[in-house]
C-alpha cells in the first residue's frame, strides 16, 4: 500500500512539474507572439513610408525635367530610400528569425504534451491493473472552459477517483489554464449508480461527487 502511494506521489510531482514547464513555454510564445506582431507594424509603415517615397518622386519626375532647380532637394530622396532598404531586409530577417523560435516552442510543447498524455496512460493502466474493482462513479465526459475556449479534463478527473468518490478543486491543476486571464468553469456529466447527473462549478469551488 505505501509503495503504490509512493508512486502516485511520484507521478502527481512529475505531472504538476510538466504542466508548469507546459505553462511557462505557453506564455512565452504569446510573448514571441507579441513581439512579432509589433515587428509587423514597423514593418507595415517602413514599406508604406517607402511606397509614399516613391510615389513623390514619380510625381516630381516631370517637374524635375523642367525646373532643374528642384533637382537638388529631390536627390536626396533616393538616397534616403537606399538606406531605408537595409533596415527593412534587418527587421525581415529578425522576424523570419522569432518565427523560427516560436515554431521551435510550439514543437517542444507539443512533444510534452504528448509525452505527458502517455505517461497518464501508463498510469491509468496500471492503477487499473492493481484495482480490478471498478468505481460506481464514472465520468462520462468533463470540460473546463471560457466562453472562447473548451479543455477536456475527462480523463484528468477520472483518475482522481478514489473508491467511488471524487474529490478535487476546479482550477487549472486539473490540466492547464485554457484562456490566460479569463474566469473558467468547470462542467462535468458522471454516472453513478446507473444514473447520469451533470453539475457545474466556477473556477476555485471545490467539487465533491456524488454531491454529499
Amino acid at each position: 500500500m505505501k509503495t503504490r502511494t509512493l508512486i502516485a506521489i511520484i507521478y502527481s510531482l512529475t505531472f504538476a512539474g510538466m504542466a508548469i514547464w507546459l505553462l511557462l513555454e505557453h506564455r512565452a510564445c504569446a510573448q514571441i507572439h507579441q513581439e512579432n506582431t509589433a515587428l509587423l507594424q514597423r514593418l507595415s509603415e517602413a514599406t508604406e513610408k517607402l511606397s509614399e517615397t516613391q510615389r513623390s518622386l514619380d510625381r516630381a519626375a516631370p517637374s524635375a525635367n523642367r525646373m532643374s532647380e528642384a533637382s537638388a532637394p529631390l536627390a536626396a530622396s533616393p538616397a534616403s530610400a537606399a538606406e531605408e532598404l537595409p533596415r527593412l531586409r534587418s527587421q525581415v530577417a529578425a522576424l523570419l528569425q522569432q518565427h523560427q523560435q516560436t515554431e521551435s516552442l510550439r514543437e517542444d510543447a507539443r512533444q510534452t504534451r504528448e509525452a505527458l498524455e502517455n505517461r497518464k496512460k501508463e498510469d491509468r493502466a496500471a492503477r487499473r491493473a492493481a484495482n480490478p474493482n471498478p468505481s460506481q462513479l464514472e465520468i462520462v465526459k468533463a470540460e473546463y472552459w471560457t466562453e472562447h475556449t473548451r479543455l477536456d479534463v475527462t480523463d484528468e478527473l477520472q483518475d482522481r477517483i478514489r473508491g467511488d468518490s471524487l474529490k478535487a478543486m476546479a482550477s487549472n491543476n486539473i490540466k492547464g489554464d485554457p484562456e490566460f486571464g479569463q474566469t473558467k468553469h468547470l462542467t462535468i456529466e458522471y454516472r453513478f449508480g446507473g444514473i447520469t447527473r451533470t453539475n457545474e462549478f466556477r473556477e476555485g469551488d471545490v467539487i465533491a461527487l456524488p454531491p454529499e
